[in-house]
Order: C-alpha cells, then sequence, then structure tokens
C-alpha cells in the first residue's frame, strides 16, 4: 500500500535566507571596516598625514633625483676640464722639449763660431774656418754646415767656388763622391759658390749611398782673381749628435 508525503511549498523561503545572508555579510563588513578604522584613529593614524608625508617624500626624491643630474654634469665638466689640462700639459713638455733642444742647438752654433773666431785660429789668406756635419732622421742622411773667410779681412768683395768630396770605403776599395753625386738639392752641383767681404755660412744636406763608409771630406776654396791662392783642407768625417 503507498505512502502519500504531504510538503509545504514555501517560494520565499530561499529568498529571505539569501537576503537575511547578504545584511549579516554588509553589515559585518561595515562593522569590520569600522573597526580597522577605529583602530588605526587610535594608533594614532590619520590618511590625512600619510598623505602630507607621500607629497613631501615625493618632492624630497624629485630634489634627489635632480641633485644626481646636476652632480653627474659637474662631474662630466670636470673631466673635460681634467682632459683638456691635461692636453695642454702635453703640448706644454712638447714645447719645453723643443725649446731645448733649440737652446742646445743654440749653444751647439755659438761654440762652433766662437772657435771660428778665435785668435789662436786664425790662418793667413782664404779659408775653411768651421766644418761640421750633423746626422738627420735618416742615418744615411746629414746636414752639412761651412764657414769660409779671409786673414787679413779688409772688406774687399771675394767670390769663387768651393767643391766638397767625400771619401771612404765601399766593398773594401777606397771610393769619393762629389757633391753632385750625394746632394740633396734639387739641382745638384760638383762646387758651391761664395760671394762675401768678411765670411760665409754655406750648408745643405747630403745622402750617401748604402755600403759607403766615409773616412773624411776634402773641401777646395776656388776663388776668383789673382791676389788669391786656392785652399784645399781635409776634415775627419765626426758627426755631431743633433
Amino acid at each position: 500500500m503507498k505512502k502519500l508525503i504531504v510538503r509545504h511549498h514555501s517560494p520565499h523561503y530561499f529568498i529571505i535566507i539569501g537576503v537575511s545572508l547578504l545584511v549579516i555579510i554588509l553589515v559585518g563588513g561595515i562593522g569590520g571596516w569600522w573597526l580597522f578604522d577605529h583602530g588605526l584613529r587610535e594608533a594614532g593614524f590619520k590618511r590625512e598625514v600619510l598623505t602630507q608625508k607621500e607629497s613631501k617624500w615625493l618632492k624630497v626624491k624629485a630634489m634627489l633625483e635632480q641633485e644626481v643630474v646636476e652632480q653627474r654634469e659637474h662631474a662630466t665638466r670636470l673631466e673635460l676640464g681634467y682632459q683638456v689640462e691635461r692636453e695642454a700639459y702635453q703640448l706644454l713638455q712638447q714645447e719645453v722639449a723643443r725649446l731645448h733642444d733649440n737652446i742646445s742647438n743654440l749653444k751647439d752654433e755659438l761654440t762652433f763660431y766662437r772657435d771660428i773666431v778665435a785668435p789662436e785660429n786664425h790662418k793667413q789668406g782664404l779659408s775653411v774656418r768651421g766644418f761640421l756635419l750633423t746626422q738627420l732622421v735618416d742615418e744615411r742622411r746629414y746636414s752639412y754646415k761651412i764657414v769660409i773667410t779671409k786673414v787679413p779681412n779688409n772688406g774687399h768683395l771675394i767670390r769663387g767656388k768651393l767643391s766638397f768630396v767625400v771619401e771612404g770605403k765601399e766593398d773594401g776599395e777606397v771610393k769619393r763622391y762629389n757633391l753632385k753625386q750625394i746632394s740633396l738639392s734639387k739641382k745638384p752641383s760638383k762646387e758651391i759658390a761664395f760671394r762675401f767681404k768678411y765670411f760665409q755660412n754655406l750648408s745643405g744636406d747630403i745622402s750617401l749611398p748604402e755600403g759607403f763608409e766615409p773616412t773624411k771630406v776634402t773641401l777646395t776654396l776656388n776663388p776668383k782673381g789673382r791676389n788669391l791662392k786656392k785652399s784645399v783642407e781635409q776634415f775627419n768625417w765626426i758627426v755631431e749628435e743633433s
């Protein structure tokens, strides 16, 4: 025999329960937030203070960042200034070295000319009073300087030509080169013309062939006129330091 179960239908039951739960949650949330906020206030914490402090921190941060940028720019300027000063110091050192070399060369020339005009060096007639060789950058190239004069000197004009011959060894044999063969002049010649009243400087550059070892230089003065005699003088191949 079947049993008949009778259930009461309450369609608003679940709605009531849902609304009740929502009310409980809202009330609990509001109450929790109120308690949280009340606790912060009781501890002396206020949002207005936090906002003000945050604003100050942002301003300080911006100031510090700007200061970092300025310090970097200052450091860059100092570095550039240091580089300029270092380059200027290097240029100054080079200039001092150049002036020192010039002074050294002037001292050598002064000694050179002092020896020329020394009384004990006086020689009657037309003569070579000084001969100086200086090595150039290339080890086979040299610069020469010759000073010619006449004693006694009466101020008369003297003309003539000077021949220049370098003698040495090449392949075990004696070898001679005249000025035309070794001169670095654009228009080389065997002789150099001279013209002076008191004294004259003659100078130029020469280049010696590979394998040739010079030993001496022969300078021959051939003046014009009957009153002056030819003068032949020899000098050992001695190179001064440049």
